[in-house]
């Protein structure tokens, strides 16, 4: 008889615990607008050639790019979004038809403690003699080091011109205002 009412007390408790993860919230709800510019010069930069399993010549860029982000209107969301930014990380680009996809870790360091970082995942498209980047970045703000329960999450436009090893752009316009063509890609997500 104990035994069973002590089964039946872990399973309420179990439940309860589980029910209460799913059903308490985390916070207040907030969607804040955000729009910005973006401008980073090239630090860094070695690739990697390899071909495609269909035998496609690929190149793998491996690029840091440091910079900053410029918050369009700090007054219309919680966190000020401007600061010295960031961006590691690699693109692969079939060199066939230009077409690419990469993944970037973002990481900012804005004004009175606030930071954040994330990943940008970007298509990229070569239209000579500059590539075009598309991506989507999700990026979780902290202040003083501490989480605030905010993200960045921001769709991006960006031009990567070779001749001057810069990339500038812009996050939350209105859609073509930047001019770049969409880009899709159906990638393995694996770098030469």
């Amino acid at each position: 008889m104990n035994r069973t009412r002590w089964l039946v007390a872990v399973v309420i408790l179990a439940l309860t615990t589980v029910a209460g993860a799913f059903a308490s919230p985390r916070g207040t709800p907030e969607v804040d607008p955000a729009h910005g510019k973006l401008s980073f010069g090239l630090r860094s930069n070695s690739m990697t050639s390899c071909q495609s399993d269909d035998g496609v010549a690929l190149t793998t860029y491996r690029m840091v790019w440091k910079g900053e982000v410029g918050d369009g209107d700090s007054r219309i969301h919680d966190y000020n979004l401007t600061g010295a930014a960031r961006l590691t990380g690699q693109i692969t680009v079939n060199t066939k038809t230009g077409d690419g996809w990469g993944a970037f870790k973002l990481a900012v360091n804005g004004s009175r403690g606030v930071t954040y970082d994330g990943v940008a995942n970007v298509v990229t498209r070569f239209a000579s003699p500059d590539t075009e980047v598309r991506g989507f970045v999700d990026a979780a703000i902290k202040v003083n080091n501490v989480a605030t329960g905010y993200h960045f999450v921001a769709n991006f436009e960006m031009l990567m011109r070779s001749a001057t090893r810069t990339m500038v752009g812009v996050f939350g316009n209105p859609a073509g205002a930047f001019a770049s063509t969409d880009g899709a890609v159906e990638t393995t997500e694996q770098t030469c």
